[in-house]
């Protein structure tokens, strides 16, 4: 885990999220980072500075933007957390985490934060609808889902447990799943590149981003649920891209014609594809079920 929550102990008191620097100057100047202070008993976001000296703020924090930090972290292996009061630096489990289920109703947690590189943008939530109400009219991004191994930043006022919340797939898709008929591959924007089976005979490759929907950082997971057939040797690749749900498959063309399902956990829908061919064209759109 990446230190990345440091206390500038001088005149100031603020705390700075984005940082590994433990010596911290007086002026930082870093693209769009955004000032967090609190009055009285009330939280106010300032517009994204280029520019932020550190000794004008006091019981504050800040959120920088640095896309040289690597925010990937282990799979954390339990099923709640314990968090202390102020601030706490989180993993997430194998399945990720959904942050709206898992702390809405949590009224000591005041802000919950992660890093986006790709749109170079934090994105944020609060169970305080005042607060996410000022959340939003920033340009951080409104957090929904969490996928596993990253690092992210939960602020509460104390002591207290939480129970983690995830996605599973839908019963429709996971009937499929349970049958000895079919296997899986799932993929995710942050996997790079397409995640292929392991005889690379078949891949997927989401075409969805963390922050898909304009403003929103979510779940960008897909995954293929496609039939067991046998195959000696690998033969001719052919590439499918659907529009709905948004996808790239690679696949042989032994699997030609042969159906094929999608759990896409951006909208939680279960869809279902023909593997195209000369005699069945590629549908940009699959049959949500």
């Amino acid at each position: 885990m990446i230190i990345s929550i440091t206390q500038f102990l001088n005149a100031s008191s603020a705390y700075v999220l984005g940082s590994s620097n433990h010596q911290i100057p007086k002026v930082v100047k870093t693209k769009n980072s955004i000032v967090w202070s609190k009055q009285s008993s009330a939280w106010f976001a300032s517009e994204p500075t280029d520019k932020i000296n550190f000794l004008k703020y006091s019981l504050s924090f800040i959120l920088l933007n640095d896309d040289t930090i690597n925010y990937t972290a282990p799979v954390y292996n339990k099923d709640s957390y314990r968090l202390k009061k102020g601030w706490n630096s989180l993993n997430t489990p194998k399945n990720g985490v959904d942050i709206v289920k898992t702390f809405q109703n949590l009224q000591d947690v005041k802000f919950v934060f992660v890093y986006d590189k790709l749109s170079h943008a934090w994105a944020g939530y609060s169970p305080d609808k005042n607060i996410d109400f000022k959340i939003k009219q920033t340009r951080i991004l409104s957090l929904k889902y969490i996928e596993s191994n990253i690092e992210y930043f939960v602020y509460t006022s104390r002591g207290i447990n939480v129970d983690i919340l995830n996605s599973k797939v839908n019963k429709v898709c996971q009937k499929f799943i349970d049958s000895k008929e079919f296997n899986t591959l799932i993929d995710s924007i942050f996997s790079k590149s397409y995640t292929n089976s392991n005889n690379d005979n078949i891949g997927i490759k989401t075409r969805y981003f963390s922050h898909h929907k304009r403003g929103e950082y979510s779940d960008s997971r897909t995954l293929l649920i496609y039939p067991k057939i046998k195959l000696q040797n690998k033969t001719k690749q052919q590439k499918y891209g659907a529009a709905l749900p948004k996808i790239l498959v690679s696949y042989d063309v032994k699997y030609e014609d042969k159906e094929f399902y999608i759990y896409n956990y951006f909208d939680k829908n279960c869809y279902k594809g023909v593997f195209p061919s000369k005699k069945t064209p590629p549908f940009s759109t699959l049959i949500k079920l």
